[in-house]
């Protein structure tokens, strides 16, 4: 439930304007002087007329429309509108608003709004571009009156419990590809099909060549393989903070991460089964297929996570399988020694490790080296 209130705020210039009003009616009464009084008092009926003006709060109905859901990069469209319920119009508005708490997923907005008439309504369409990841937990709308010359202002501030969630944006085709193509190639399964032929994409490999498709067409032409509808994809994302325990801006690991949400989107799309661990003491670190919906808001708000448990870690080597593969997304600072407890588990069951983030900075270097 929304809940809103009202505040009267002195303008800027109105406290300069009363001393200066003071000091010349002080001046004109010891003069005995008629003109500075004649203005001095001039003065004082503005002050007092844009007290009036605003010394009551205008009588609106707020209705706030905006996504539950939206990614980095995506417009967040946000409609506001403002239904004057009182016998007579209002002044005009300036009408903010922003998200909070939480994090600055994308900036404060902001618009003008002429007189709305008596019973009359205004619909304002506010549109900006959602910067980072993360999940708002409600947003503020607050409206700014300003009073006859500009000495005071009525501020009404309402808030709306709504969350709005901001995922990761979706991967560039040629990172996904390439992941995808790894993790095919990474699987010792034995029942790894080819499910046609297709034509050559940034990132392909050249082993996957179609020899036989590019002599007879004369265009670039491979295999596509796909894995059993019975493997799982597993992904396990360790992020640990800097020493000081704040998070460190890390663009390949938001590009990790990025990867990570499109193939468990795409793999839960198909039916296939899923599996994201998070070491997370809040919510057990694990989410499976049936929780898929799941998936985007936990990688939405994902920063850091907590030192992986062993326990944790065989259960994702598990849900792969013998001869598959597990996706580790990483950040900048994730130490070796989590990395290596996920390592050492997964040599055990005999299960590969792709760290998404090494893995694509490794092949961008070697894509610029040729």
């Amino acid at each position: 439930m929304s809940t809103s209130r009202s505040t009267l705020h002195p303008g800027t210039s109105m406290w300069p304007t009363m001393a200066a009003t003071g000091g010349l009616l002080a001046y004109a009464s010891f003069a005995s002087l008629i003109w500075p009084q004649v203005l001095g008092c001039a003065v004082l009926g503005m002050l007092g007329l844009s007290l009036l003006s605003v010394r009551r709060a205008a009588q609106l109905g707020i209705r706030l429309e905006m996504p539950e859901r939206v990614a980095v990069g995506e417009d967040l469209d946000v409609t506001i509108e403002l239904t004057n319920v009182a016998g007579k119009g209002c002044r005009a508005l300036t009408v903010r608003h922003r998200l909070s708490p939480g994090p600055r997923v994308a900036a404060d907005s902001s618009a003008y709004v002429d007189r709305i008439p008596a019973r009359g309504a205004a619909v304002l369409r506010l549109n900006r571009t959602v910067a980072t990841r993360g999940v708002a937990r409600g947003s503020d709308v607050e409206i700014v009156m300003l009073g006859a010359f500009g000495f005071f202002s009525r501020s009404i501030a309402q808030h709306f419990p709504a969350p709005v969630i901001a995922g990761p944006p979706a991967p560039d085709a040629a990172s996904l590809g390439r992941v995808r193509s790894q993790l095919v190639e990474s699987s010792r399964l034995t029942d790894v099909e080819v499910s046609g032929i297709r034509d050559w994409r940034a990132g392909d490999q050249l082993r996957d060549l179609h020899w036989r498709s590019v002599a007879r067409s004369g265009r670039p032409a491979l295999l596509e393989r796909t894995m059993p509808a019975a493997r799982c994809l597993v992904v396990v994302v360790l992020a640990a903070p800097t020493k000081q325990g704040k998070c460190r801006v890390d663009p390949e690991f938001e590009r990790a991460i990025s990867v990570a949400a499109a193939l468990l989107g795409e793999a839960s799309y198909n039916g296939e089964p899923t599996c994201l661990v998070v070491p997370d003491l809040a919510n057990g670190g694990v989410l499976h297929s049936s929780e898929a919906a799941a998936f985007v808001d936990r990688l939405a708000e994902l920063t850091t996570t907590t030192p992986p448990d062993r326990s944790l870690m065989r259960h994702a080597v598990e849900h792969a399988g013998r001869g598959a593969s597990v996706l580790l997304v990483a950040n900048s600072t994730t130490p070796g020694k989590w990395r290596n407890q996920l390592m050492d588990v997964a040599a055990r069951a005999d299960v590969s490790v792709i760290d998404v983030r090494k893995w694509l900075g490794e092949t961008d270097s070697l894509r610029g080296l040729r």
